[in-house]
């Protein structure tokens, strides 16, 4: 049977405050990195404030490198829907990061009709969602997910950087659009039951992150291309482009994100998605099927169509192929993780406590219960607030302004009145 191949992705104002330097005084490239050595990127486990920057200087080193402020762009390194990601140096420390680049415009004209919170139809843009990712991102702050630390918006220019943590590992697994199966990347990097055993217990830890009582962030799209690891190989959950926010009591959805291969039994029926399914559930059901691709670099359903693959997931059964290198207890893992029906689908606390996960490291859950959790709460003030702060204090400069010519008017038209009330009475 053949399948859908889905690749794993997804007039400019006159500017008149950047400062564009067609060549400075930085040094080359190959000189500022062997001068300066790359520091390890810690994360603390308590908020740390996302920086917020409205100046842009857009400039080119010696070699004709392109810089913006103070980061030096190096190697392309993918694209996606909304943009593309360059690998960057920042000059003052050497530190590498993962910079998105987005044109505003471009995201202002992808457009789609979905339903408010009182079931009307509106047109969202993909600003939008740009915005809802990065107040998402702006209040997570976990080692086991990709950090925001910079997002550059200047008003009065087309582009909007998001300068976010560099993942040295990269993806250990890419889809292969012409076998429609996936394949390691880096041969070198061993997928034995340790590794994997590793690579679960972190992207669990950072699910658990997003998904617990006190933050409810809903990944929507986790996938082997959303997984990626550090140099030390730790796991990390990129990508919250999709992410939304549910309440603390109820994460019902009522419509489908994602990616096809890796969506919930119960999002693939259309008169189930009307009654609403889970969130948390559904995000679960992806992780497990990004397991089972990490373990049999393939996916349990495929299909000649969309129709066709959603009506496997949502009616077949799990088959899992031959592997003779892995223990009964990682295939009972997947089989325990992945139950159809979300009434006996487990969450995050019954899977951390898995034998297979914990058979030869401290319990999962107990290690979770030890990190310091941060609370965190997104509101549509975070969202419309996510970047172009200039531009919310030019509006209130404006609206400062207005109200204070209004109320110089107001005393003035008064004290006229009084004026003439007075010459009336006199005369």
């Amino acid at each position: 049977m053949g399948c859908v191949c889905e690749k794993s992705k997804r007039v400019q104002p006159e500017p008149t405050q950047i400062e564009v330097h067609p060549c400075e005084t930085a040094q080359p490239q190959s000189q500022t990195m062997k001068q300066t050595s790359l520091k390890k990127l810690k994360i603390p486990q308590k908020k740390k404030k996302v920086r917020e920057t409205q100046k842009l200087v857009k400039t080119t080193n010696e070699d004709g490198v392109k810089m913006i402020n103070d980061y030096i762009f190096d190697e392309f390194l993918g694209e996606g829907a909304f943009g593309k990601v360059k690998l960057a140096f920042k000059r003052s420390s050497g530190q590498k990061y993962a910079i998105k680049i987005m044109r505003k415009s471009k995201l202002k004209r992808q457009r789609e009709y979905i339903k408010d919170a009182k079931g009307n139809m509106v047109i969202k843009d993909a600003l939008q969602d740009v915005r809802r990712e990065i107040a998402i991102m702006k209040k997570l702050r976990h080692k086991n997910l990709i950090q925001l630390f910079e997002v550059i918006d200047n008003p009065n220019n087309d582009k909007l950087f998001m300068v976010l943590e560099y993942a040295d590992g990269g993806q250990v697994i890419e889809w292969d659009d012409d076998e429609c199966k996936f394949y390691q990347v880096n041969e070198s990097v061993v997928l034995d039951e340790p590794l994997l055993n590793q690579i679960f217990r972190d992207c669990i830890k950072g699910l658990n992150y997003c998904n617990m009582h006190k933050n409810g962030v809903v990944h929507r799209d986790l996938k082997p291309q959303n997984v990626l690891l550090s140099e030390n190989k730790t796991a990390k959950i990129a990508d919250f482009g999709v992410s939304t926010m549910v309440g603390s009591k109820n994460d019902v959805l009522d419509n489908t994100q994602g990616t096809y291969y890796f969506m919930p039994p119960e999002a693939c029926d259309k008169d189930r998605v009307k009654d609403g399914y889970s969130g948390k559930s559904a995000d679960i059901w992806a992780l497990g099927i990004t397991f089972f691709a990490f373990v049999y670099l393939d996916v349990p359903f495929t299909g000649s169509s969309i129709p066709d693959i959603l009506h496997n997931i949502a009616n077949n059964e799990i088959t899992f192929p031959q592997r003779n290198d892995i223990s009964d207890g990682l295939k009972e893992f997947l089989q325990f993780i992945l139950q159809k029906d979300p009434k006996n689908r487990p969450k995050i606390p019954e899977i951390a406590k898995h034998p297979w996960l914990n058979a030869q490291n401290m319990n999962l859950w107990d290690e979770i219960n030890k990190e310091e959790q941060t609370d965190m709460e997104i509101g549509q003030t975070d969202i419309d607030n996510a970047y172009s702060l200039s531009s919310i204090m030019m509006i209130k400069n404006w609206a400062f302004k207005w109200r204070t010519t209004s109320n110089l008017k107001k005393m003035s038209n008064i004290q006229q009145t009084q004026q003439t009330n007075s010459e009336q009475m006199i005369k």
